[in-house]
């Protein structure tokens, strides 16, 4: 049960289930990036984004749901 520790179960809009961070809200982004073996929760803060916190999204872990024609360029602060 240690995997769940601090998760919350969640449905997106299609359908697909998973765990993402307790810190996850309605509104914020499940998003797949190149290179990434798991999708990582997102927040549009502006027109910045934030890092959640990677999740479990089953039919979507390892890249299998990546289309690149859909890549777009993100800005993320960086606190340092």
């Amino acid at each position: 049960m240690t995997v769940a520790t601090q998760r919350r179960m969640i449905r997106t809009k299609d359908g697909l289930v998973g765990l993402v961070p307790e810190l996850a809200r309605k509104g914020d982004f499940v998003c797949l990036f190149k290179g990434g073996m798991v999708p990582l929760v997102m927040r549009k803060v502006g027109s910045r984004w934030t890092l959640i916190g990677d999740s479990y999204v089953h039919g979507i872990m390892h890249g299998d749901a990546f289309e690149e024609t859909k890549c777009k360029t993100m800005w993320i602060p960086v606190k340092l």
